[in-house]
């Protein structure tokens, strides 16, 4: 077994000065190797970041470097978090730092799931010349309608629990010490957490009483409730044309992001920069929520096996995703459904012949049976309402 070296707090310098921090996990050893990375915002060291996404020792064992890094502002990194703003030029800087270092052989690929999924998409419409692979997890493609507001509606419960919990609350906690204002809104939010509900039924949204200090991002996203320049600037949709290169796309059927998922696979299929970009589009579907099973055989699976296609040690089906009945009732709101009429499988023979039909391939996009579900005037092919079974479809190279 090999011997694992675990460096800490690594300075990576950002093109304006700023110094983010990274913890390394490497082989032991003068081979020069490939690069895994993950930028959290999260914690670097947190057990869930370096064993449940992707096992770190486990990936060194297998012979690659994996870089796992704190974004800007947040824990132990230098600067203000802004978030989702300052991701592309970090993420950038990051991979071309990393590359060159001697313990590297050049290549870097990302993985991540969820805010690290956007980390990756958001540094790979940069086009750094050492990224060769990403695997972005249960993430979406526009952080204005699919992140922050659904079909026009502010998602006022996920953004705020989510900011109350983690990433306002982190910033407050490194904060406080120095800042006065920082401490008193601290106190608020804890004290806020047990009795989060309350706090949804603050009116104006334009006066709400945390995250002046700890999140003010919260109040740009109020302020640009419409599509404009300012979500424009971060949208991956909008950018597929400018990303050149190749990933496997993972998401659950029931997963908040399941949308996003699909129009990044399908957008990089249609739209990607180079025909090597388009053609390495991957898209693995499971029954899953907001918490794909990485540490399970599927989960550490997809993560390995994506860099190992992109060190070019593997090939893989373009597409995989567990099968679904054709007789369930679609239960997203103000969704109008297209679908085959109605059936029930009930037989190895008919479910087999479902699997065919949802067959991929370059000409399928992603499975020719899916409903198609419009919500806020776009149209896209989505399962996330149907009940999955134990099926799985392999679709051919």
């Amino acid at each position: 077994m090999s011997r694992i070296i675990i460096e800490k707090d690594v300075e990576i310098p950002m093109r304006d000065g700023c110094v983010l921090k990274a913890d390394l996990y490497r082989p032991d050893g003068p081979e020069k190797l490939p690069v895994l990375l993950n930028r959290t915002p999260y914690d670097k060291s947190f057990p869930p970041i370096t064993l449940n996404t992707l096992d770190v020792i486990r990936a060194a064992r297998a012979g690659y470097n994996v870089v796992v890094q704190d974004c800007r502002g947040l824990f132990a990194s230098q600067g203000t978090f802004r978030c989702f703003v300052d991701e592309a030029c970090d993420g950038y800087d990051t991979i071309e730092f990393i590359a060159r270092q001697p313990w590297a052989d050049g290549k870097v690929g990302t993985f991540g799931a969820s805010y690290m999924g956007a980390t990756q998409w958001l540094a790979a419409t940069q086009r750094p010349p050492s990224l060769k692979a990403m695997v972005p997890s249960i993430t979406a493609s526009d952080y204005h309608d699919g992140w922050v507001y659904q079909g026009g509606a502010f998602e006022l419960f996920f953004s705020v629990s989510w900011l109350m919990i983690t990433l306002g609350l982190s910033r407050l906690m490194r904060e406080r010490a120095g800042n006065p204002k920082a401490a008193e809104e601290l106190s608020a939010v804890m004290g806020s957490i047990d009795v989060m509900r309350e706090r949804m039924e603050f009116a104006p949204l334009s006066e709400f009483p945390l995250f002046r200090t700890g999140a003010p991002y919260f109040f740009d996203w109020l302020a640009h409730p419409y599509y404009d320049d300012y979500w424009r600037a971060i949208c991956i949709e909008e950018q597929h044309d400018k990303i050149d290169v190749p990933a496997l796309n993972v998401g659950g059927w029931h997963d908040i992001f399941m949308g996003g998922t699909l129009r990044n696979y399908l957008g990089m299929r249609t739209r990607g920069a180079s025909a090597s970009a388009r053609a390495g589009q991957r898209l693995l579907v499971g029954p899953w929520h907001h918490a794909v099973p990485f540490s399970s055989l599927v989960g550490q699976g997809a993560s390995t096996n994506g860099a190992r296609r992109w060190s070019g040690l593997r090939r893989e089906p373009r597409c995989a995703a567990t099968i679904c009945t054709a007789a369930a009732k679609p239960t997203a709101p103000m969704a109008t459904v297209r679908s085959r009429p109605k059936r029930r499988a009930t037989s190895r023979r008919t479910r087999s012949s479902i699997i065919r039909s949802t067959r991929c391939g370059p000409r399928a996009g992603v499975c020719a049976a899916m409903p198609t579900h419009r919500w806020a005037g776009r149209s896209t092919r989505a399962w996330s309402s149907i009940e999955p079974t134990s099926w799985s479809i392999r679709a051919s190279r």
